[in-house]
C-alpha cells in the first residue's frame, strides 16, 4: 500500500479538529474560531525572529492569566479506567503503550523550560481529537495557552504519523491465512481477508466546487474508506475524495483497487466484504 494513506487519514483526523473546533457554540469558542491555522503558523514564525521578539519583549507586558492547575495528575493518577476511556477514546493500557513509542520524539521536540511533559502533550491531542472543545478551552483545562495546544498538536501528529507505516499495513501471507481463518470461524464467511467500508468526515464549506463535497446527508465531507481485520485492526486507509462521490467509484479510485487488479503485492486475497 501507498505510504501518503496513513498520512492522509492523519490529515484528516486533524480536519476534524477542525469542524469540532468551530461547532463549539459557546461565546468563547465564537471568539475562538477567529483564531485561523495560517494566524497560529505566522505568529510562530514571528517569534522566530530575533529583532520581533526583542521588540515585543521589550515593548509589550505579559499578561499572567489564570489556567487550571493539576488537572493533568487528577486524569493520570484518580481518573477511573472507564472515565478516561470515554474522555480519550483509547483505554488506558493504549495509551501508555502509545506514550511509550512516541515519548522520545516528543521530548526531544519540547523545549527543556517547556511546562509540557510528554504525557501532557499526548493528553491534550487526545483530548482535542476526542471532544468538540477550542484550543482556548483544552488550554484552560491543561493549564497551557491555546497556542501551545496547537503547536503540540503538531508535533504529536507528527510523531504518530512515523509509525504509520509500520502499524497500518497490509498483512503478508502467514497473517493473511491467520485472518481468514479467524474470519471463517468467528463470522461464518469462508476466504474473506477483510471488510471494507466508508465513511464521511464532515469538514467546512470549500470556496470551491462545494456541491461536490455534499454528501447524501446533506453535509459536507470527505470520503474515508478503510480496510479491516476481524478484531477492527485497519490494515488499509484511503482518504480525500468528496463526499458526493458513491462508494464503489471511491474503491475504483483507491491503490487497493488497483493492486487487486494487478494482482502483485496481494495476489493471495481470496476477496474484501463490504459491511462485514
Amino acid at each position: 500500500m501507498s505510504q501518503t494513506a496513513p498520512r492522509n487519514l492523519i490529515s484528516a483526523l486533524i480536519l476534524v479538529n477542525e469542524i469540532f473546533d468551530s461547532d463549539d457554540e459557546s461565546t468563547d469558542s465564537d471568539d475562538e474560531s477567529t483564531d485561523s491555522e495560517n494566524e497560529l503558523y505566522q505568529d510562530e514564525e514571528e517569534l522566530n525572529e530575533p529583532s520581533i521578539l526583542t521588540t515585543r519583549v521589550s515593548t509589550v507586558s505579559r499578561r499572567n492569566v489564570p489556567k487550571v492547575a493539576g488537572y493533568e495528575e487528577i486524569v493520570t493518577e484518580r481518573m477511573q479506567d472507564y472515565d478516561f476511556k470515554t474522555h480519550f477514546r483509547l483505554h488506558r493500557s493504549t495509551f501508555d503503550l502509545l506514550l511509550g513509542k512516541i515519548n522520545i520524539k516528543l521530548q526531544n521536540q519540547t523545549r527543556p523550560t517547556s511546562r509540557c511533559s510528554p504525557n501532557k502533550i499526548l493528553l491534550i491531542t487526545l483530548w482535542i481529537l476526542a471532544t468538540p472543545e477550542s484550543y482556548r478551552s483544552v488550554g484552560c483545562r491543561f493549564g497551557v495557552c491555546k497556542k501551545t495546544v496547537f503547536k503540540v498538536i503538531r508535533r504529536t501528529i507528527d510523531a504518530i504519523y512515523e509509525m504509520a507505516s509500520t502499524t497500518i499495513k497490509w498483512p503478508g501471507a502467514t497473517e493473511a491465512q491467520n485472518i481468514i481463518s479467524a474470519n471463517s470461524s468467528t463470522a461464518g464467511f469462508p476466504g474473506v481477508l477483510g471488510a471494507i467500508d466508508g465513511t464521511h468526515i464532515p469538514i467546512r464549506t470549500p470556496q470551491h466546487s462545494s456541491g461536490t463535497y455534499i454528501n447524501r446527508k446533506g453535509f459536507h465531507s470527505l470520503q474515508l474508506q478503510v480496510v479491516c481485520q476481524h478484531n477492527l485492526k485497519f490494515t488499509d486507509c484511503y482518504v480525500g475524495q468528496p463526499g458526493s462521490m458513491h462508494d464503489a467509484r471511491v474503491f475504483r479510485h483507491s491503490e487497493i483497487c488497483t493492486d487487486l487488479q494487478n494482482r502483485q503485492e496481494i495476489a493471495h486475497l481470496p476477496q474484501l466484504v463490504d459491511k462485514l
